[in-house]
């Protein structure tokens, strides 16, 4: 009997350990529990949310990645309240000037439409700004001088990983452009800003 309960005290304590271990995003917005244990794959899919962003906002998780019975995970990380402001305020002004030229387009009578510049060969992706065009957007410091492609970080960006898979660059390439971006634990990819313009190729 005593030899039981020692048992079942000492995975009780495992078990506990073992979930305390996981620690979560700081600007986390939303948590599921889980209700088995299964593995991150089944977890994920499950929970709407990208496999490797679920690793990157949950430290702490075992090598082969299972989620325990009745332990919560963080599923979705939020901007900063500043960076969620600078958003809602940049969203508005985009949607004033929309209804601007909308206005204008249905008071002037229509031109031949032009078709659309499109980047040179070597753009790393459609959303690459050429440095010609640079004027007037909000460089972060510490970007690399001889920058030729830039990309500006939307509200819909969700971290590092998911900007330098959309440009196709491997993330390494994302940091490595720019200095200033926080790319060593615990503080990876946290000073990414929504309106900011960031270096993508050379």
């Amino acid at each position: 009997m005593k030899f039981s309960l020692i048992a079942a005290a000492t995975v009780a304590l495992a078990g506990l350990a073992s979930a305390n271990a996981i620690q979560h995003d700081v600007h986390c917005i939303k948590y599921a529990t889980a209700e088995v244990a299964q593995s991150c794959v089944e977890f994920t899919e499950a929970n709407g949310v990208n496999f490797r962003t679920f690793q990157d906002i949950n430290s702490g998780l075992p090598s082969n990645c299972v989620v325990e019975k009745d332990q919560e995970y963080c599923i979705s990380v939020g901007h900063t309240r500043a960076k969620r402001c600078l958003a809602e305020k940049k969203k508005a002004e985009e949607k004033k000037k929309q209804e601007q030229e909308q206005q204008k387009e249905e008071e002037q009578p229509k031109q031949e439409e032009k078709p659309a510049k499109k980047p040179s060969g070597n753009a790393p992706s459609e959303y690459a700004i050429p440095r010609s065009e640079t004027s007037g957007l909000r460089l972060v410091n510490k970007i690399n001088e001889n920058c030729q492609w830039y990309y500006t970080i939307l509200p819909e960006d969700d971290g590092c990983y998911a900007v330098a898979e959309k440009n196709n660059i491997p993330v390494e390439t994302l940091y490595k452009l720019n200095k200033n971006l926080h790319s060593k634990e615990p503080n990876v990819c946290d000073n990414l800003d929504t309106g900011k313009t960031y270096c993508i190729g050379l």
